[in-house]
Parts: C-alpha cells; structure tokens; sequence
C-alpha cells in the first residue's frame, strides 16, 4: 500500500524572492487556515547529471540563474532497485529521472527570527542504493514547524544520485578525470553549498547549519562532516550534525577493489571487456537510465558505496576514528553530535538482501565490506546452527546475516565513533547518545508490533509527524524527547540529561525518558577491533 503525503489544508502562494526570482510555494495550514509553513519542492542546484555528465561531479548553475517557477509539486528522484524481499515495486506517485539534483525546503510561516531560522540539511537514508528526500508520510516535517511547535526550524532535503548512478567506481573513470568517484556525497556537498549561499534569501540562518541523516543519511553525513575537517580550506558549513543510526566501522574500499563490480556492469550489458576504457564509459553512457536500474539487482555486486578516494573520503579516515585522531579534529572544531539508535536495528537488515544459501551469505555480507572483512566477521559470529529443515536454515542464515550487518552499520559503528571523540577529548556535552525504544500507535500501519522499533522505525518521532496519527494521548511524550533536540538545533546548547558519553537517552517503550549506561558498549568495540585488525589497523 502506498501512503501519500498528509498536507490538510493548503493553498499555493507565489513569493518574489530577491535573488532567485518569483518562487510558487505550497503553503500548508492547519485547520483554522493558519498558515504552518511554505513547502518549495523540486528548486534544483545543479545541471542535469546525464548524457555526458553522467558519473560525473555535480555542476552547479550559472550565477545568473533565474529560479522562477513552480515549487509547489514533488520532481523526480533518482531511478533505483526494488528489494522484492522487503515489498518492494515503484511507487505511482513518484516520478523516477536520472535528472534528479534537486531540493526540498520547508520553510516556518511567519516572521524569522533575527539572524534567521536555524537550518537542518536533512539526507535521505536507503543504504546509498534507493530513496528519497520527499519526506512522505512519517517524516513530514510540517507540525514541527506549526504556530504552537518548539523551536522553528528550516528543513533542507537534498536529492543526490544513488547506487550505480552515484557509487559506480572504476579505475576508467579516474582516467577520464581523477575526481571521478563517490557522486553521491559530491550531490550532497554542492546541494549544501547551495543553501550555504542562498538559504538567508528564504529567512535562514547561514550561520547555524546542521548536517544529519537517517541511516545512510548519517553514513553521508559523516563523510560530510570529514570532508570539512580534513579540508580547512573550503567553505566551513557544518555546525551539528545528527547522526541517526549509522556510524563508520571501516574504511571505504579502494577504486581497485571495485573493478570487479565494474566488470560486472560492463559484461551485464554485453560491452566488449577488451575496448579501451574511454569507450566501455562511452558505451555505458549510451544506455537508458530505465535499463541500467532494472539489471542491478541481477548483479551479484548489487551494492554500490562509498570508495576512498583521498578527497571526499581520506585514506586515513578509519585509522583516524579508531586512534582518535578523528575525535581530535572534530573537539579542535567545536562541533557537536546528537548519535544512536534504535531498539531492533536488526529487523530490517535481515530483510534486505538476505542470503540464499549458506555460500550466499559471504557474498551478501561481502556487497558491504571488503572480502578479508566478511570473512573475519563471519569467525567472530556463531555458526548456523545445523538443521535439516531447509525453510529454518534459511531463517537461521537471516538472522544471522541481520545480526551482523546491524552491528556493523549502526551498534558497533556508532559506538567506534563514539569512541574516537572521547579519545579526542570531546566534551560529554557535545556527545549526545541516544536509544529509542517507544513507538507511537500510528506505527502500526507501517509495520506490526513485534517489530518493535526497527532501523528507521523513528522518523515519525524526530519529524513529529502529528498529521500521520499520533495520539493526543501520546504528544506528551513525542514533545518531551523533541524539546532538548529542537534546541540543538536552534542554539547548539541543550540538557540532553547525560554527562558521560558512555550513557545514553532512553526514550523508553512506556514513553518515560531515562539514562541508561550502554549495554553494548564492550560488544561493539569488540566487533570495531575485529574489523580493524582484519585490515591490518
């Protein structure tokens, strides 16, 4: 079942924006017409990444840009794989074009404050491979912003290439030009860049910029963060970041280590392997993007992420978390996390790419991570128990499988790079953990309640999403998590109730917030330390 957007009420509204030109908004109210805020939906930042600029790095717009035109509808998002295992099929509603580089902004109604509103450059999750930054349904962000809400707040969601359009490396396209890679995370960057320069024009505070994500998003936003901190050259506009339920618990892979990937691609489309370089891209190039998406399931590296490569992502980067160097470079900037997770991580990771068989479970585990990292994981966890019932084995490999790759993307990742900002010297302060285990009624519909809360099970939670079913019985709860956090967000300074970054905010499943010591603390620096000695750290 698809769940459309909950608007209400609305009206569309044409503003002249200096700048940028006449910009036509949707403007949501709530039910006594009360404007809550203006939603522009689809304002691109950068040409169209196809044809030649296919796995290519964003161009921005000429400074002339004139942005006049009608916001008040979704654009397209970027074409990307079905898992049937998790239900996966397109949605109707959305509109799938490799021309997909564009923002969404939801703007408070209402006069800013002075200096303007705080900012969130919100990424969209989807383990780099599917997604979107509509924020449909469980992350409408539109009671967050209404006349009695905490603090007002803009929400910034950039649209950014995924999987093979975004993560597709090889060492032929480092030949045709040396930056060349991780396309995605530079969509990320220039769309950042792009409300750096043009988000005061909308009543934003340049100034006061928060970087975060869900999932993937939290992976990107790492990235995003370094990239920063590793170049005090550029621009420094990251103030925050929120990081939900992702961390960094390896170093990237190497373009080399993805030639594999890439001759796979090549052979999936019947490419002569023996043409030059040039003209394997060119041929590539020529392909619809409707073809390439609909085959990249049919790979047996269906995964397409992040590589290092000594500019967006340093070589060092991993090396730098697990010795601290990296929690130095962040307490040198000031900056400060919000981090965690959820309850059942798990659950949705063992129903994503499961394996098919006991041989299958390496390779699945080996789309994520390198192979002597899938191999010292696969030591360290306890076999498959033995069974003759093929249907329980297959569940028992499930489980297994949910188990570790969970651990890696989010319990122990996270907890690695906790780690490393203590060992920076980090103040408590500015390490701010969570865990949530409490999910609202409304959650029932998305999935049962066994379920409990899954990985981005609580979207519904940090986007206060009012509209979609919480109970009035249940918004006690909802604003007593959100006060500290919208305060972040607007001042940086907040009483997030820990003073030891070995401790965490719970927001319990009864709805009482405590603080709770972390139980998987000394388990997730046990699976950090496998994975670093399995590449030589």
């Amino acid at each position: 079942m698809y769940e459309s957007p909950v608007i209400q009420l609305s009206k569309v509204t044409t503003t002249k924006v200096d700048g940028l030109g006449n910009l036509t908004a949707l403007t949501i109210c709530d039910d006594t017409f009360k404007d809550k805020c203006h939603r522009y939906t689809g304002i691109r930042f950068a040409k169209p990444p196809i044809g030649p600029l296919r796995w290519r790095r964003p161009q921005p717009l000429s400074e002339d840009y004139d942005y006049s035109g009608d916001y008040s509808s979704f654009k397209t998002i970027c074409p990307q794989p079905f898992y049937n295992n998790r239900g996966g099929k397109p949605n109707p509603e959305f509109k799938y074009d490799e021309d997909c580089l564009f923002l969404n902004i939801w703007v408070p109604a209402g006069k800013p404050p002075s200096g303007g509103w705080p900012v969130l450059y919100f990424i969209h999750g989807g383990w780099l491979q599917v997604g979107n930054p509509l924020h449909y349904r469980q992350c409408d962000p539109q009671d967050l912003q209404a006349e009695d809400s905490l603090e007002k707040f803009i929400l910034v969601s950039p649209g950014y290439r995924l999987n093979l359009f975004g993560f597709l490396s090889c060492q032929e396209l480092l030949d045709e030009d040396k930056g060349n890679s991780n396309f995605g995370f530079w969509d990320q960057r220039l769309g950042l860049e792009w409300v750096y320069k043009n988000i005061g024009k909308l009543g934003g505070n340049k100034n006061n910029i928060t970087v975060g994500g869900v999932s993937a998003g939290s992976y990107s936003s790492i990235f995003q963060v370094a990239y920063e901190m590793y170049h005090p050259e550029v621009t420094q506009i990251i103030k925050k970041a929120l990081l939900l339920s992702n961390g960094l618990a390896i170093q990237p892979k190497t373009i080399s280590e993805c030639e594999e990937q890439f001759n796979e691609v090549v052979e999936m489309f019947g490419i002569n392997p023996d043409l030059p370089g040039g003209e394997k891209l060119r041929a590539l190039r020529e392909i619809p993007f409707q073809a390439l998406a609909e085959k990249i399931l049919d790979l047996r590296l269906h995964t397409f992420r992040a590589v290092t490569d000594n500019d967006m992502v340093s070589s060092t980067l991993f090396k730098d978390i697990l010795d601290g160097t990296f929690g130095e470079k962040v307490r040198d900037s000031g900056r400060s996390f919000i981090i965690g997770e959820v309850i059942n991580e798990h659950a949705v990771y063992a129903n994503t790419n499961p394996p098919k068989s006991t041989e299958d479970l390496f390779n699945q585990i080996n789309n994520y991570y390198p192979k002597s990292v899938a191999k010292a994981l696969l030591k360290l966890y306890p076999d498959v128990p033995q069974t003759d019932d093929k249907e329980k084995h297959l569940a028992n490999l499930k489980f297994l499988y949910g188990r570790i790759i969970s651990d890696d993307q989010v319990y122990a990742s996270s907890r690695v790079l906790v780690n490393s900002l203590v060992k920076g010297a980090v103040t408590s302060d500015k390490i701010n953990r969570y865990q949530i285990a409490f999910r609202g009624k409304f959650f029932d519909k998305y999935e049962p309640p066994e379920m409990l809360v899954p990985h981005a099970g609580d979207m519904g939670i940090w986007f206060y999403n009012y509209v979609d079913g919480i109970l009035p019985k249940e918004k006690p709860y909802y604003l007593s998590w959100l006060k500290p956090y919208c305060k972040w967000l607007s001042e940086g300074e907040m009483d997030w109730g820990t003073t030891d970054a070995l401790r965490m905010r719970t927001f319990n499943p009864d709805g009482s917030i405590t603080i709770e010591d972390d139980l998987k603390w000394d388990w997730g620096m046990t699976v950090g330390q496998t994975i670093a000695t399995a590449v030589g750290l």
